[in-house]
């Protein structure tokens, strides 16, 4: 028997195409050659502290062309190339370190891009994913991030994370009094710029990752005007904190 067609993960629609994990456009400032290699890393276990063990494996081709069937033509040819227009040009500067004030509505195409992102890394494989479908609705549906996500971005100077890398946390939230939800939170590295996502459908609660974030800026919800490169720039060490952040991230309530 062949194998039931899946489903898009936005729409739930039918015909599936293949969406980039990092959009084609990114090839103009990541080449490609034919040496390539990328890792793919999954946490597999926690120590006391719950600081992660990854399992790695080495995997040919850059990771910029990493492409999942999990999309339908409909959504990957409108409204997910729509965000990836709308952010190349506020994204591009900051990948190459380039100085640029960016404006409320430059933080918000940047914000959503790195969501879409996110959600398609989580969904490569539909049995481990870890955002619920009512939050990609949402982007879909409303065009931003969902409530109880923020996105905070930072110079980098190290190259570890250079050449576009994912590292995606995720699962249950409970917490005494409140529904259980989720939680999940997304590193993405480019070039000079370092990005972290986080997420929860819990009410009246925000995710932290003390003291990192007093080197990173926040881009959702968008603020005010941003001149970029700000201080400091991510080291490799630092970056390398930020990706174990799971041992320091810490769920707070806010006022209702």
């Amino acid at each position: 028997m062949s194998k039931p067609a899946g489903l898009c993960i936005f729409c739930r629609g039918r015909g599936l195409s293949k969406e980039h994990l990092f959009s084609d456009w990114l090839r103009v400032l990541f080449p490609r050659h034919a040496g390539h290699t990328h890792t793919l890393g999954e946490a597999v276990r926690f120590d006391a502290q719950n600081n992660p063990t990854f399992a790695t494996t080495q995997h040919q081709g850059h990771s910029g062309t990493k492409k999942f069937r999990i999309v339908c033509k409909r959504c990957n040819n409108e409204w997910l190339s729509g965000i990836d227009d709308a952010a190349r040009i506020a994204v591009t500067p900051l990948i190459q370190g380039i100085a640029v004030t960016l404006k409320p509505e430059m933080q918000a195409q940047i914000a959503i891009w790195l969501a879409k992102i996110a959600m398609v890394g989580d969904s490569r494989r539909r049995k481990s994913s870890k955002i619920p479908q009512a939050q990609r609705d949402w982007l879909r549906e409303r065009g931003f991030p969902p409530q109880g996500w923020e996105v905070w971005i930072a110079p980098y100077s190290g190259e570890e994370l250079h050449e576009l890398a994912l590292f995606q946390f995720g699962g249950s939230l409970t917490l005494p009094g409140r529904p259980e939800g989720f939680m999940q939170f997304t590193v993405i590295g480019m070039g000079k710029l370092l990005a972290l996502g986080t997420g929860t459908d819990i009410p009246n609660i925000r995710i932290t990752f003390e003291p990192l974030d007093q080197m990173m800026t926040r881009v959702w919800p968008t603020g005010d005007a941003i001149r970029w490169p700000t201080e400091p720039a991510f080291s490799d060490a630092e970056g390398e904190m930020l990706v174990r952040v799971n041992h320091l991230m810490r769920a707070f309530l806010v006022d209702d």
